[in-house]
């Protein structure tokens, strides 16, 4: 079970979709987010979650990260 929303987590989440339509090709799969952003790979787990929830994010069939179009 992914961790309640926080401030932080909100803070994570426009800090990762600037990221993510800054680099439009980002193409990371969740441990690969959690490195490149330095984050607890739980707290990165629940925060791409709420994104793609919000149709910011989506999988991939291979499990990767990428900007929704």
């Amino acid at each position: 079970m992914s961790p309640p929303e926080t401030l932080v987590d909100v803070d994570i989440g426009r800090r990762v979709t600037a990221e993510y339509r800054d680099m439009p090709g980002l193409c990371l799969t969740v441990s690969q987010a959690a490195r490149f952003w330095g984050l607890h790979p739980d707290v990165c787990c629940a925060v791409i979650d709420g994104l793609v929830r919000q149709g910011v994010l989506r999988r991939t069939t291979k499990g990767a990260v990428v900007l929704a179009r």
